[in-house]
């Protein structure tokens, strides 16, 4: 079993060492396809490698290859439940897919097994928000702003949900709209709009 298990971190450090050393002598970033193919190849050898599931989770996510980053992040936290990261992949990839109740299954679970990360508690926001729960669509929103104050997304949210309640609140609205786009948001008519009437 010991034997096992070193050689285990023995392959995953043996393929990181390669992945970093064809990096550095050719002084290039690989592609997706070329760390996709590197964490294949690492799973060939471990196909239990929670740092390949989850990687290879997360770049066919960005590629928006929805059914094998499921497969993949769902193998990640079969291997480990405790990988956060597999669960806030899983909670985006079901958000994509408009899969609400999954996406808040997934993204509790992100947030029990890193409650300090604002992107879980943004996307949570989103979910409640959908769902028709103010207060914990801000609470959430909040959250993220407070774990992250120059986090662009939650402050854009926050806007957003200020203005979509029954009764707008103009102020954190602008507060929270001006402040996104101080960190870069992009400018969004129907906002400008919405600030003006008020």
């Amino acid at each position: 079993m010991a034997i096992f298990f070193f050689m285990k971190i023995y392959v995953l450090v043996l393929s990181l060492v390669i992945i970093l050393s064809v990096s550095a002598q050719e002084n290039i970033a690989l592609s997706a396809n070329e760390q996709a193919e590197a964490l294949r190849n690492t799973l060939k050898a471990d196909s239990d490698n929670l740092v390949a599931l989850t990687n290879l989770g997360l770049l066919e996510l960005a590629a928006r290859n929805y059914r094998d980053a499921e497969k993949f992040l769902k193998r990640a936290v079969r291997v480990r439940m405790e990988t956060a990261s597999a669960w806030l992949g899983l909670g985006t990839l079901y958000m994509d897919e408009r899969r609400d109740i999954e996406a808040f299954a997934a993204l509790a679970q992100a947030a029990l097994y890193s409650p300090d990360n604002p992107h879980v508690h943004n996307f949570l926001g989103v979910i409640y928000s959908r769902r028709g729960w103010s207060d914990a669509a801000e609470a959430s929103l909040r959250r993220a702003v407070e774990l992250n104050p120059s986090y662009t997304d939650a402050h854009f949210n926050l806007a957003v949900f200020y203005l979509g309640r029954d009764k707008p609140l103009i102020e954190p609205a602008k507060r929270h709209y001006y402040r996104a786009l101080d960190l870069g948001a992009t400018k969004d008519d129907i906002i400008e709009g919405k600030l003006k009437e008020k």
